[in-house]
């Protein structure tokens, strides 16, 4: 099976977070690690931090996922 260009993965990834399909981008995360790669940055540009799950979310950014965060554009506590 040939594989698609990484340009219209790219592509697709951002037609998917313009639409604000968050659970299909989660999905082609999951595809293969190429595709990780390229749909990680839009799958966590956006986090939003409540006070029900505060320490929880801050805990996982610093200790279990710190190189996720080079990739948050927008935090909103």
């Amino acid at each position: 099976m040939k594989q698609l260009p990484n340009e219209m993965v790219r592509q697709m990834a951002g037609i998917l977070r313009d639409a604000s399909d968050f659970p299909t981008l989660l999905e082609c995360s999951l595809v293969c690690h190429v595709w990780n790669d390229i749909f990680r940055p839009h799958t966590v540009h956006t986090v939003v931090v409540r006070a029900q799950n505060f320490y929880t979310r801050l805990e996982f950014l610093n200790f279990t996922a710190p190189h996720l965060s080079k990739h948050i554009v927008e935090l909103t506590l």
